[in-house]
């Protein structure tokens, strides 16, 4: 019967051990999962702040554009079309937007009777088609 208990008892033991290195195992992995998840989203985080700063970067773009292309016999004005034109990715947007304005100005000039207004039109379209042409050969 004593050896019986001891033979329980040791049973127990082993098992307890057995418990204990599985709980141990289980927690360090629960840690390693907690940093993984802390460390993904600090790469989503990350990412985030490059997706806003290109954001921000475009939104700044289209603001110096709008104010290149609605002012365009201001002397920088092609200066800042033709350095945002350079880039593929924005040349087809820049250059549709030159090429709307332009529709725009010359309706407007077809409709003025106004010597003077005609002048500052007739400036404004040729400077859109300085830009258009501008951007066409880089």
């Amino acid at each position: 019967m004593k050896l019986m208990n001891s033979k329980i008892v040791m049973i127990i033991i082993i098992a307890i051990a057995f418990l204990s290195i599985i709980l141990l195992v289980m927690s360090s992995l629960k840690f390693d999962h907690k940093v993984a998840f802390k460390i993904d989203n600090n790469h989503q985080s990350e990412q985030q702040y490059e997706q806003q700063d290109e954001q921000q970067a475009t939104g700044v773009m289209v603001q110096h554009l709008h104010i290149a292309i609605n002012s365009p016999t201001d002397k920088n004005a092609l200066n800042t079309i033709t350095k945002f034109a350079d880039d593929s990715r924005y040349y087809l947007m820049i250059r549709g937007w030159l090429v709307q304005k332009l529709s725009g100005v010359e309706s407007r000039l077809n409709a003025q009777k106004s010597p003077n207004k005609r002048a500052d039109l007739i400036a404004e379209v040729e400077a859109l088609k300085q830009a258009i042409r501008a951007i066409d050969l880089e």
